[in-house]
């Protein structure tokens, strides 16, 4: 096995060929940054991945991401959000049982 290098991405036969796209957004003026990865064991399936400088999400920004997904020929996206959240995804939407608890490590003292 040899040594990492940074930058190079392993050549894993899972990772072959899977499709990604990110994008800068701005939906009702707040802006976004959106990176839909597909899983390597679940083709199809996108897990999705939202930066935005507030922790809520608009109806639109989700129609957004379903938008993205649809156009990159998804037929399902993974999306973790809080219970906060929940409301905004809408019915069509399902929970996978999956829970991931979310550990967070302050690196530097607030300025």
């Amino acid at each position: 096995m040899g040594a990492a290098q940074p930058g190079l991405e392993p050549d894993f036969e899972a990772w072959r060929d899977l499709r990604h796209g990110a994008w800068r957004l701005e939906v009702r003026r707040e802006p976004a940054v959106l990176l839909l990865e597909e899983v390597p064991r679940e083709r199809g399936v996108a897990d999705v991945h939202l930066w935005t400088p507030t922790p809520t999400l608009s109806r639109q920004l989700v129609q957004a991401i379903r938008d993205r997904g649809a156009q990159m020929g998804f037929a399902e996206l993974h999306f973790l959000v809080t219970e906060a959240g929940l409301a905004q995804l809408g019915g069509d939407w399902r929970d996978d049982g999956y829970k991931q608890p979310v550990w967070m490590k302050q690196l530097r003292a607030a300025a």
